[in-house]
């Protein structure tokens, strides 16, 4: 897979993607994105994932190292650029649900940790909602049991840019050749897969042909995604699999034993494949 240019330029972007460019090269994202009402803030994301690796390092490190395929220096660790802010995969959970619920099914922050040298090495999911975790003071235990967190090992040979949308939108259209017209949105992928798994999704000012490596299948798209596949190690350009089922979650609250029905939303794909063969 072809690395993106090395900087997002105007030439790329087009429509609302033009308008939150700015002259660093850098989207503005709206502030529902980075300061999510009642919920965590970016800020408070890389200090709540910065805090989890200093405390978890004793006894996850061995873990990380492993899925990085190398050792990994945990106080080198630092929030790489941005936290990433990643919508629910599914429709607003309404009734008698309990804590744990409502936060593994809601939104996440992800945030990928770099080492002395800028490359990620490992990344943390959370749920947006844990707002507790902002307010612990240093000497008092995290609950990190009650936001729904996890974290892995980022593997050498991962596409390190996956975590910058504005990386992810110059891949985008260096490999459409269609400039991007809306900045890019992250939605968390449907359970069981992780969070960290990120997904960008792309609009572009025109369609395109694209055929999946699975299905074989060729369709013609305006929306793609730009990500991860099913592991760490498959990335690039994503498209729905038109081969995957989609279905509704269905099961009982451990806490308030009230059935749960979780809606997959419009946004998130049932199932991705990577895209082999694009023609404009």
């Amino acid at each position: 897979m072809n690395a993106p240019p090395k900087r997002l330029t105007p030439e790329f972007v087009t429509g609302a993607a033009a308008a939150a460019l700015q002259s660093n090269g850098r989207f503005a994202f709206d502030v529902s994105v980075v300061r999510p009402p009642g919920q965590i803030a970016e800020d408070q994301a890389k200090a709540i994932a910065g805090r989890f690796v200093r405390e978890m390092a004793p006894y996850l490190l061995a873990l990380w190292s492993t899925d990085h395929g190398a050792a990994i220096e945990p106080t080198s660790l630092k929030a790489c650029d941005r936290a990433l802010y990643a919508a629910s995969a599914y429709e607003a959970l309404t009734g008698d649900y309990s804590e744990i619920t409502q936060r593994t099914w809601g939104p996440q922050w992800v945030v990928p940790m770099c080492g002395s040298e800028g490359q990620p090495q490992v990344v943390v999911s959370f749920s947006s909602q844990a707002v507790e975790l902002a307010s612990v003071p240093p000497s008092s235990p995290a609950p990190w049991e009650r936001a729904s967190i996890a974290s892995f090992g980022i593997p050498r040979s991962a596409s390190r840019w996956m975590y910058n949308p504005e990386q992810a939108t110059a891949y985008a259209f260096a490999q459409t050749g269609r400039r991007i017209r809306s900045v890019p949105q992250l939605v968390a992928p449907l359970r069981p897969e992780s969070p960290t798994l990120v997904r960008w999704r792309v609009d572009l000012e025109g369609p395109v042909s694209v055929t999946g490596r699975e299905s074989a299948i060729t369709r013609q798209r305006t929306t793609l995604l730009v990500g991860f596949g099913v592991q760490f190690s498959e990335s690039g350009l994503l498209d729905l699999n038109p081969q995957a089922i989609r279905t509704t979650a269905t099961w009982t609250d451990p806490v308030t034993k009230s059935e749960v029905r979780a809606v997959p939303s419009p946004l998130s794909p049932a199932g991705v494949e990577v895209v082999r063969r694009v023609t404009p």
